[in-house]
């Protein structure tokens, strides 16, 4: 399973910090966060990695609604 994949099967968190942990948990470095949108880095295979994971759900309910790399270097 790729890591956009493991991404967008994340499912869903109450607050924030919550999706900050688990993001972090798998081994990303969370570069930026906001209400809209997460954006993480990570090394894949010697090449550096940024993604950006767009939100979407309700104020108690933030889910993952698509993942994009943006970044590979």
């Amino acid at each position: 399973m790729t890591m956009i994949e493991k991404l967008e099967n994340l499912g869903w968190f109450g607050r924030l910090e919550d999706l900050v942990e688990a993001l972090e948990d798998e081994g990303l470095e969370v570069l930026e966060v906001s209400s809209e949108h997460v954006a993480v880095g990570y090394e894949d295979d010697g090449d550096d990695v940024q993604l950006r994971l767009d939100l979407g759900g309700t104020a108690n309910t933030i889910v993952v609604a698509n993942v994009e790399e943006v970044y590979r270097g």
